[in-house]
């Protein structure tokens, strides 16, 4: 992944982050309505 980077992930489906380097990762999560 790069800087600006984006994932819709649906809400049915099950789901993790993980981060494999050493350099430290930064996520912002935000959670809308289903009619945003």
């Amino acid at each position: 992944a790069r800087k600006g980077d984006s994932v819709k992930i649906p809400s049915h489906l099950k789901h993790k982050w993980d981060n494999p380097f050493e350099e430290k990762a930064v996520i912002l999560f935000s959670v809308t309505p289903p009619v945003f």
